[in-house]
């Protein structure tokens, strides 16, 4: 697997001399690859929401407590 210039893109390959192997391996390649960077990204947006569900409820208190 490598990295298309500088985008997002990756090229993945696999030589074999059956090209239904080597179709099955790629393919299963980046549907992990796919599954673990949705997974990452969700991880990251939930954990962005909890803090900034903390913050929320902190600012709220503050706010509070000056009137």
């Amino acid at each position: 697997m490598e990295r298309v210039a500088r985008s997002s893109v990756v090229a993945l390959s696999y030589k074999s001399t059956d090209p239904k192997l080597a179709a099955t391996i790629t393919r299963a390649y980046a549907n992990a690859y796919l599954t673990d960077q949705l997974n990452a990204n969700f991880d990251a947006t939930e954990r962005a929401s909890v803090w900034l569900q903390e913050r929320l409820t902190d600012l709220r208190q503050r706010a509070g407590s000056i009137s």
